[in-house]
């Protein structure tokens, strides 16, 4: 991964792995690649916002569902680089 990553989408079980080292590891390499993370408990939520998680949703969802706040993420990143480019 040379950070050319618009967005991740990983699951509760892999974003806590080890730590969360991953989502270290991906915001280390890119800090604007926006992370997703689908949990099917609120338990960790915090702590994977501390960590850079942009965004959990929590289980049951629809691929529209996913879709729509993945496609959000991307859009709000997009916007906030420009933003930051004629600062």
């Amino acid at each position: 991964m040379d950070g050319n990553v618009d967005a991740i989408v990983i699951n509760q079980e892999i974003a806590l792995d080890n730590d969360l080292m991953l989502i270290v590891n991906i915001k280390r390499i890119n800090p604007h690649t926006k992370i997703f993370v689908i949990a099917e408990e609120e338990s960790d939520k915090t702590k994977m916002y501390e960590y850079g998680v942009d965004e959990v949703a929590l289980l049951p969802l629809t691929p529209i569902d996913i879709t729509d706040k993945l496609l959000l993420l991307i859009s709000k990143g997009k916007r906030l680089e420009r933003q930051n480019d004629l600062v």
